[in-house]
């Protein structure tokens, strides 16, 4: 994992989002459940995707709008979970 850099996780990241939402015009501040494509169902595929690209654990309390709204904030929380493992 120390071959990642922040600007390395927004890249994998939005593209595992644009192939989600077919849009390729995605702010990193866009909030991603207010647009139509974020469900229930995308925010589980998000983690799923998020454990296994990362090799992160997501636990329950992780899971939320303050860590998963927008790319931004999905890239800090992965961010955050690398430094602190």
């Amino acid at each position: 994992m120390t071959d990642l850099n922040h600007e390395s996780i927004r890249a994998k990241v939005r593209k595992f989002i644009q192939k989600y939402s077919k849009k390729d015009n995605i702010e990193d501040n866009q909030n991603l459940f207010e647009m139509s494509f974020a469900n229930s169902l995308f925010a589980m595929q998000l983690i799923l995707f998020i454990e296994n690209e990362f090799e992160l654990a997501v636990a329950s309390e992780d899971i939320g709008m303050d860590n998963f709204d927008t790319i931004d904030k999905i890239c800090s929380f992965i961010q955050s979970k690398i430094e602190a493992a």
